[in-house]
């Protein structure tokens, strides 16, 4: 194997870090130094070596960016990174580059992510590449990759087939990543400043000394790891690389073997950071146009673009003769002469600056065959299986044909023939197995796409080496044809992103109208983008439906700011919130539009409208949807006019909140108070510990000597410095304090302090005794807040049948349009009658794009949104709620890493600028771009969903323990029983079509715990269960048996994605004999695993096999708590200790501590003989939460768990009533 003409490489380190937690690595820059020098070293490498120490973040995004997409077709890239790496656990577990500004709290946008420099390779026209990492816990950076370990091809040659010439010597392509340590485990550096680290060391070594290539004359990046990982584990170092490897098909030269070793004599200092030019003008902010341009670029890179059989020589053109492209049966040039008969069409592609693509084999369905417009004829339409971008190169003075990146499946065939999850795990896990040249191994492997991934039938099986010469119409079955075609992507003017690829161009016409738009808040330019349009303690909220504080904020913030963004996990009231939200806009005069890519969100928000009052929301968008808007408006205009007067209703909301605005001042004295006398209480008995007083020797104390006297007795010992020792001991002595046998001057000041305390405490006591006891807060609580809801409806109902009352007129008019013109103007005046509307955000053209048509529009699932896919909803509204939950299931992109570059390309914008502003179109949602530039989102933190053992794993989990769990269980069918169980089956898994799996063992044991359940009367007739699963073979084999059961519902995690089950049952599927990747492509899902997770209302059952989930972090967490595994109180052990003195003080019963009450975790509870039981549930106080909002839900944990009916009563403990005297 001969090496490749140019090797180049980057080396970057970093010694020193701003942040505390990662300490300096003196043994970096040495690092740098050895690795320059071996690899510039022409006896050893030749590279072309730039070497870097010391760089931001940003500055790795655009040096890295900069190397790999400056890199040839002809060359070896070779990156290196010394310094800190960790993987992001409590989020995605990708793996980061730390920089010198890194702050592990916000790793997303101040580190490096694996998956940034992962696409870039991908996009890399070099065909060789390396990545060489030494840092903590490196082999996680194979988590970050999209691509699968390659698959096992033979070495050497590539076959030559009957007939051809003989084949050319293959190049070795592919993608090697060698890492210093496992994903979990650290590396070590060196001893100090003169002695590199452990692995990289090891590395210089092998390749002065020659070891490594064993005899041979040239060293394999194999054999250079195979040596080092041999080295390490001989010399018990405690670190264990690891290599990966993506589309390698051969051995790759990294270095020659020197003829004996060679002394590293130049030392080439590494450039530091900040010595470095400010970044190029690329990867400066871009203009709105170049940020448009490349979503739609990266649109129709994926766009439901078939093609028609008639349009041949002008979108497309059949090859003759054998498939070069795809197959890779290039020249030695790595290109090919344009066929003859692809010479126009090629002339033509590069007059109109269109993307040339070859594709193999063309595949006709039936089923996508559309009527022209006038539908007199048929025309039959096609997608090629497999495609590849071609470029046109020059080379001796003509034009030739390129490949470029690997042959990838057409977005429209993965459209048609799977679903969502299954297209976006065959995009990230196929390779192509053949070699170039290699026509059987292309055959073959495409058959089997054909047959077991896609399930197409084959006209004609694939025989890339005789191609028929155009595509077979007249045969009506589906399938393959085996014809290959060059062709340009087509313009999409039909399919699901039509209507949006002419908003966009829309908009970027009309730029400078931006500015008026809630898209401003997006803009690339800070600096324009705008501020707040009013106060928010101004905002009047009309809550009909229950509303905690966090929804509150959230809702006064989207009335007032540009953008606001909001995270809604699983179970905290999101659709609850945006109705509110809707309904406080409607009652402020203002319009609103809910859109989101998912309509199951759309329709969930617009049915609990319709819930308070038919026609608060007018559903519109599609032909389906259009029935809705016929009903909705006609809703409207027979709607009566107000029961009640606007005056009165805003006269009654503003009276029912200010009402609970005061019972809320109510409850944040009372926990001040209750915070104060915890304080005194505290300082109290440390003081009195210091003096050696007892609880019960301090009362007296105080009962014999008034502590405002204390207190200045005790301040006059110092007065006179000379006799202060001796005035301390009298006045201890008089107090019949003991004195020490010497400090007697900070006895004194204990004492002072005690006497402090105890006026602050007697102080707070009397507040304490005229307050409402917590009964009384309850009942004053609950009536407030129903007083809200009530005057909030009514007010609701009144302004919605007074907007409608004025626009009956234009509400008439719209109902009445003629279907075959334009609505935008009647829908436009409508706005008046109908403020609020839903849509689906592909269906936004359903408006005109008007800026600031709406004055607000909320998208919700935003997690599920493609940025390109909300920018024409900003554009329509003033301000904007953006609400999702980065921790569920997200946006979905076809768009391979090539398709993605060329978009940059094109729109010349850099993709640190993307990386970095979290709006890179494959890697980031809506809802990651709103919140980036939003600095944060804020947290709907109340859980009322899963029962409390369900959702306290998911708040550990995924949330870092941020959701209050609320859940209330005492109603609920199965509510009281185990909640989460694991069912441990030994089975195997069986490889499926379409690339999937299934488990035959698993689907009997889910099928025999279903009928137990049914059986075991544990639940009621109307419970309904899901069953959930990774991989649809799975689903379908479990739906075959209890499909016909209306209660059950069974599917892969997005069938459930924004719904609820009383019961979930998980199957996982997963056994030992698995491929490790297919294993890892589920554990390295948090978002699929929290969705399956949260759905359950009341139990969580898992199918599994402990083998495969005992060492991985998920199944540990789910196994640890189906065992009956529980978290540890966060209250203090002091406070736990006294809690414990309290109650047998008072009672002879039994007690349980730190048990479970109805699902909740409860403190203590008294167990009486007569079969009642009394929970209590220590309150210790909040120094940081809002006092008001504390107590508030400190009263409802307490009612969670209070059920007089079954016997179980409970009580809050304020923490300070664990320091009252005995007489308090």
């Amino acid at each position: 194997m001969s090496r490749l003409p140019r090797q180049r490489a980057l080396l970057i380190g970093n010694e020193v870090y701003d942040h505390a937690d990662f300490p300096a690595l003196p043994s970096v820059r040495r690092d740098l130094e050895l690795m320059e020098a071996a690899l510039s070293d022409r006896r050893i490498g030749a590279f072309e070596v730039e070497s870097l120490i010391n760089l931001t973040a940003d500055q790795m995004r655009e040096k890295v960016e900069a190397f790999l997409g400056g890199s040839r077709e002809d060359e070896l890239t070779l990156f290196y990174f010394s310094g800190h790496g960790d993987r992001a656990i409590a989020d995605s577990g990708e793996f980061h580059f730390m920089a010198t500004n890194s702050d592990p709290n916000r790793m997303a946008h101040t580190a490096v992510r694996a998956g940034f420099v992962n696409d870039l390779l991908e996009a890399c026209l070099a065909p060789q590449k390396v990545v060489i990492i030494d840092s903590c816990r490196s082999g996680g950076f194979s988590v970050g990759m999209r691509t699968s370990d390659a698959q096992p091809a033979s070495k050497g040659v590539a076959a030559a087939t009957a007939g051809s010439k003989a084949a050319a010597v293959l190049a070795s392509r592919g993608v090697y990543v060698v890492s210093s340590s496992r994903a979990g485990e650290r590396s070590f550096a060196g001893r100090g400043a003169e002695e590199p680290s452990v692995f990289t060391g090891v590395l210089v070594d092998a390749l002065c000394t020659g070891e490594a290539a064993r005899g041979r004359r040239e060293v394999s990046v194999k054999d250079l790891f195979e040596h080092v990982n041999d080295r390490l584990r001989r010399s018990d170092s405690g670190q264990v690389p690891v290599i990966s490897a993506s589309g390698v098909d051969d051995r790759m030269i990294l270095a020659t073997s020197p003829l004996s070793p060679i002394a590293l004599a130049s030392i080439v200092e590494p450039v530091s950071g900040t010595e470095l030019a400010p970044a190029p003008t690329k990867s400066g902010a871009p203009q709105w146009d170049q940020v448009i341009d490349y979503y739609r670029h990266c649109l129709q890179s994926e766009g439901d673009s078939w093609l028609s059989v008639d349009d041949i020589d002008e979108t497309y053109i059949c090859l003759q003769g054998k498939e070069r492209l795809l197959v890779g049966a290039m020249d030695s040039d790595h290109s090919m002469e344009v066929p003859p008969e692809a010479k126009d069409f090629v002339v033509g592609v590069t007059g109109a600056h269109e993307q040339l693509w070859a594709g193999y084999p063309a595949v006709v369905v039936t089923n996508r065959l559309r009527r022209n417009q006038r539908g007199n004829r048929i025309r039959p339409t096609f997608a090629p299986l497999l495609i590849r971008r071609v470029e046109l190169v020059q080379s001796a003075g003509e034009t030739r044909l390129a490949p470029a990146g690997p042959p990838i499946p057409h977005p429209a065939i993965l459209q048609e023939f799977m679903t969502a999850d299954e297209a976006a795990a065959f995009v990230q896990s196929y390779q192509p197995t053949w070699h170039a040249g290699e026509y059987a191994r292309m055959g073959y492997d495409l058959m089997q796409l054909l047959r077991n991934d896609f399930e197409i039938g084959s006209v004609d099986d694939p025989e890339p080496d005789d191609l028929k010469p155009s595509i077979d119409v007249d045969t009506s079955n589906d399938g393959a044809r085996n014809v290959a075609v060059l062709f340009r992507m087509p313009s999409v003017e039909s399919g699901p992103n039509k209507q949006l690829l002419k908003d966009l161009v829309e908009i970027a016409g009309r730029v400078p109208e931006i500015a008026s738009t809630a898209l401003a808040a997006l803009a690339p330019d800070h600096a324009s983008r705008p501020g707040a349009n009013g106060d928010i303690s101004s905002v009047r909220l009309v809550t009909p439906l229950h509303c905690n504080e966090s929804q509150e904020a959230v809702i006064r913030s989207a009335m007032v700011q540009p953008l606001t963004v909001a995270t809604g996990p699983p179970g905290t009231g999101k659709s609850q919130l945006v109705a509110n939200l809707v309904a406080t806009a409607i009652a402020n005069e203002q319009t609103v539009l809910v859109a989101s890519t998912n309509n199951k969100a759309v329709d969930e928000v617009w049915q609990r409208c319709e819930g308070l009052l038919p026609g608060t929301v007018v559903r519109t968008g599609n032909r389906e949807a259009q029935r809705e808007t016929q009903t909705g408006l006609t809703n409207l205009t027979r709607l009566e006019s107000p029961r009640t007067n606007l005056q009165t209703a805003l006269l009654n909301i503003d009276a029912a909140l200010a009402a609970r605005d005061d019972h809320r001042v109510t409850l944040a004295r009372v926990a001040d108070i209750e915070l104060r006398l915890l304080d005194s209480a505290q300082r109290r008995s440390a003081h009195g510990e210091r003096l050696s007083l007892d609880d019960g020797q301090i009362l007296a104390l105080f009962r014999a000597h008034d502590p405002a006297w204390v207190v200045r007795k005790a301040k006059a010992v110092n007065r006179i410095p000379l006799i202060a020792a001796w005035r301390s001991r009298r006045l201890l002595r008089r107090l019949g304090v003991p004195v020490g046998a010497a400090a007697t001057l900070a006895q004194s000041t204990s004492l002072l302090e005690l006497a402090a305390a105890e006026i602050d405490w007697r102080a707070a006591q009397n507040e304490n005794d005229a307050r409402s006891a917590d009964h009384q807060l309850v009942e004053v609580m609950d009536a407030a807040e129903a007083a809200v809801q009530s005057a909030s409806m009514t007010l609701l109902d009144t302004s919605v049948r007074a907007a409608a009352s004025a626009g009956r007129r234009q509400l008439d008019a719209l109902l009445n349009h003629r279907p075959d013109s334009s609505d935008w103007g009647p829908k436009t005046a409508a706005l008046r009658g109908a403020r609020a509307w839903a849509v689906t955000a592909l269906s936004a053209r359903a408006f005109p794009p008007k800026p600031g048509l709406f004055d607000l529009v909320v998208i919700d699932e935003a997690s599920q949104c493609s940025i390109p896919a909300v920018l024409p909803l900003l554009f329509r509204a003033r301000r904007a709620l953006i609400i999702g939950d980065p921790m569920q299931l997200n946006h979905i992109a076809l768009v391979d890493a090539q398709g993605d570059a060329a978009a940059q390309h094109i729109a010349q914008i850099s993709a640190t600028w993307l990386d970095r502003h979290d709006m890179s179109y494959p890697r980031h949602s809506a809802f990651h771009a709103a919140a980036r530039a939003y600095g944060d989102s804020m947290l709907l933190d109340e859980h009322f969903r899963c029962h409390p053992r369900i959702a306290e794993v998911a708040n550990r989990l995924f949330y870092n323990g941020r959701l209050t769990v609320m859940t209330d269980v005492r109603a609920r069918p199965g509510g009281d029983g185990v909640a989460l169980r694991w069912h441990d089956v030994l089975g195997a898994a069986e490889r499926a079509r379409k690339g999937s799996w299934h488990n035959a063992d698993e689907v009997r044991a889910v099928v025999e715990l279903i009928g137990v359940l049914f059986e075991s009367g544990e639940l009621s007739d109307t419970t309904t269960i899901g069953v959930v699963t990774p991989f649809r073979p799975q689903a379908q084999a479990i739906e075959e048996l209890v499909g016909g059961d209306d209660r059950i519902k069974v599917g892969t995690v997005h069938t459930f994605q924004g719904g609820e089950r009383d019961v979930m049952i998980f199957s996982l599927v997963a056994t030992p004999d698995m491929p490790r990747g297919s294993i890892d492509w589920i554990d390295k899902q948090p978002n699929l695993w929290n969705v399956a997770i949260t759905r359950a209302r009341s139990q969580l059952h898992i199918v599994g096999d402990g083998r495969v989930w005992d060492e991985r972090r998920i199944g540990q967490e789910l196994r640890a708590a189906a065992d009956g595994g529980d978290f540890a109180t966060g209250e203090s052990s002091e406070l736990l200790m006294r809690l414990h003195r309290w109650l047998t003080d008072r009672t002879r019963t039994d007690i349980e501590y730190g048990t479970r009450v109805f699902g909740h975790h409860t403190d203590a509870l008294e167990k009486h003989h007569d079969g009642a039981d009394q929970a209590y549930i220590l309150d210790s106080g909040s120094v940081d939460d809002d006092p008001s909002r504390h107590l508030r839900l400190m009263l409802q944990r307490t009612r969670l768990r209070h059920d007089p009916e079954r016997g179980v009563y409970a009580s809050r403990i304020p923490a300070w009533t664990l320091f009252a005297p005995p007489s308090a």
